[in-house]
């Protein structure tokens, strides 16, 4: 299973507990920004409340903030766009695990 999670929306709603006490993984849903099983071949696109999903961008798959409305590209050759970072994690229960951090600033 592949996917992109928007983790704040998760932290919100889920119980993280057995996640921080690593009796569970986190693992994408077909109700997150993108869910796609390697063995079905099936694919599910989801906005959240922070983001809207373009999977039809001339760059591949994109994310939108709702707030800012600013491109995040998750293409790895790609830089993800203003006021975003990427940062790869090693961890040996997953295959990869990327973050992307969108900072946006809030208008006063």
């Amino acid at each position: 299973i592949s996917g992109y999670i928007d983790l704040a929306d998760r932290l919100k709603n889920d119980d993280f507990k057995e996640y921080f006490e690593a009796s569970k993984l986190l693992l994408p849903r077909k109700t997150d920004l993108s869910y796609y099983n390697w063995d079905t071949q099936k694919c599910y696109i989801s906005d959240s409340k922070n983001f809207r999903v373009d999977a039809n961008s001339d760059e591949g798959l994109i994310f939108r903030n709702t707030r800012d409305r600013k491109p995040i590209n998750v293409r790895p050759d790609k830089d993800p766009g203003d006021g975003t970072t990427r940062t790869d994690i090693e961890a040996k229960e997953y295959i990869q695990v990327v973050f992307f951090d969108h900072l946006t600033r809030r208008k006063h």
